[in-house]
Order: C-alpha cells, then sequence, then structure tokens
C-alpha cells in the first residue's frame, strides 16, 4: 500500500480541498461519547475542513466505557488515513489508561459539507459522502484485527467517517483475503481509468444527496432514510464488498454509543 496515496493523489482524490488550519473538532481529552460526538457532529456540518479524532471503546463487566482521545485537523495529502499507530498512541495518552484489556479504537473523521467535490457543482453542497478510494485503501493497509501496543494494552482499529446527515461505518471483512493494489479499489469505487464516475455508486449517492439550497435536519435525513431503503445504497454496500469492505450508514438521529462497540468483528 505505499504507492496508495500518491496514486489516488494523482488520479484526484475525492475530496479537493481541506481549507484553512484550525483547531479541528475541539473535543476535551478525556470527553465521554455525547459530548464528544456533538463536537464531531458541529464540527462536519459547520467547519471548512477535515478533522478526525479518536474514540476508545473499553469492555468492562457494566456498560462499556466510551473515552475520546485527541483530535486533529486533516491535511490534504492525508485524505482519511490520519496517522499510524504509534501516532494514535500519542493521542490518547493522557485520556486512556495505558495498562489494562484490551480494547478497540475508532479512527473518525469527518466528510464536511462545506467541502467541494469533485464531480459536483461547486453551487451544490453535498450532504452525504460515503468513504472515498483513499479511506478505503487506509483500512485495506490493516490486516483484519491487527493488534496495536498502547502500553502495557493491545487495541485494535475501527473507521468511521461522518457528514451532513449521519456515520458510515466501514471495516475489512475478515473472511476476504484476496489482495487489491491502489489502482484496483480506485478503479472500482471512483471509476478512475475508465472514465464513468459518474456511474459509480459512490458517485450516484453522492449526486442524490447534493443540494443547492440548504437544507434542515429533518427534511435531510427524510431524505437519505428513503435512499437508504432503495436499491441506491444496496449497491453501494456491493461495491464496497467487492473491494473487501464491510459498510453501512446510521443516520445522527438513529446514533447511539452501541454503534461504535467494542466487537472485533467487521460485521457487527
Amino acid at each position: 500500500m505505499t504507492e496508495s496515496i500518491g496514486t489516488i493523489a494523482l488520479a484526484g482524490a475525492l475530496l479537493l480541498s481541506h481549507g484553512e488550519e484550525a483547531r479541528a473538532f475541539g473535543i476535551e481529552p478525556g470527553s465521554g461519547f455525547s459530548t464528544g460526538i456533538e463536537r464531531v457532529k458541529e464540527g462536519t456540518v459547520n467547519d471548512k475542513f477535515e478533522s478526525f479524532g479518536l474514540l476508545a471503546v473499553e469492555p468492562s463487566n457494566g456498560p462499556v466505557k466510551h473515552t475520546w482521545g485527541r483530535s486533529m485537523k486533516l491535511g490534504w495529502t492525508t485524505g482519511g488515513f490520519g496517522p499510524g499507530p504509534e501516532g494514535i498512541s500519542s493521542m490518547l495518552k493522557g485520556a486512556i489508561d495505558e495498562k489494562g484489556a484490551p480494547f478497540t479504537v475508532y479512527n473518525l473523521h469527518s466528510h464536511n459539507i462545506s467541502l467541494p467535490i469533485d464531480g459536483v457543482h461547486p453551487s451544490k453542497k453535498a450532504y452525504s459522502v460515503p468513504p472515498s478510494a483513499s479511506d478505503i485503501l487506509g483500512v485495506l493497509e490493516h490486516p483484519s484485527g491487527q493488534k496495536h501496543q498502547y502500553g502495557s494494552r493491545s487495541f485494535t482499529m475501527r473507521y468511521a467517517a461522518s457528514d451532513g446527515a449521519g456515520v458510515w461505518f466501514f471495516n475489512r471483512i475478515p473472511t476476504d483475503t484476496l489482495q487489491r493494489g491502489p489502482l484496483a479499489v480506485a478503479y472500482e469505487l471512483e471509476a478512475v481509468g475508465r472514465g464513468d464516475k459518474a456511474e459509480t455508486p459512490l458517485y450516484k449517492w453522492i449526486d442524490a444527496n447534493a443540494f443547492e439550497e440548504t437544507k434542515d435536519t429533518a427534511s435531510l435525513e427524510e431524505h437519505v432514510r428513503s435512499l437508504m431503503k432503495s436499491p441506491l445504497y444496496a449497491s453501494l454496500v456491493e461495491a464496497y464488498r467487492r473491494v473487501g469492505v464491510d459498510a453501512r450508514y446510521v443516520l445522527w438521529s438513529d446514533l447511539n454509543p452501541n454503534d461504535f462497540s467494542a466487537s472485533q468483528r467487521s460485521d457487527k
């Protein structure tokens, strides 16, 4: 995967600009689930740049514990990748105990509605933007269930992306062991190299959720919920499965801590 970032940058990444320097989501490390996820939603809707944050999920005898680590702004060269395991560990310091049982870390980044999208008219804002080819390559870079180290604890990475209507969860399918190169993924999801980008499920979904007028939360969710019951959503999910990734979408009004589970399986 070492050539993946360069390949997608050369072909043209899905999101074109990530705006000026800023404070990212502004989540205070150590915050609980509700406080942090509200900051993620606000940043995704209002900020003019992408950010990502870390949510640690720790199993316990009682309710599962959700704790936010640090967040930061993403640059155009990184897309949805974010830092590697060592960088993740440094961003968890002070928020998560370095001793204890294995846990799960969600790398959640934003697809902000104010960002221009390749193939979408500049007069429109795309409210729902699924994971791009570069996002998927970041997931495929590591084996499913791979363990990383944080102090004396191990953790497993999982991935999510927020947009104006909800959160996408996307993780490698454990039973899919086929090795795919960056061009194969970009070809399948974004039609890089074949020239029919507008006909892919990914871009059809974006086009169906791009509007010139401002959408309020209620009408937007009603619109997207209807699309999730249509063949368009089914074909999009199938496109991700063809590149070895399980994807699902949860609207903001339906989102709850159980969506960020401590399970190591990508089908839950």
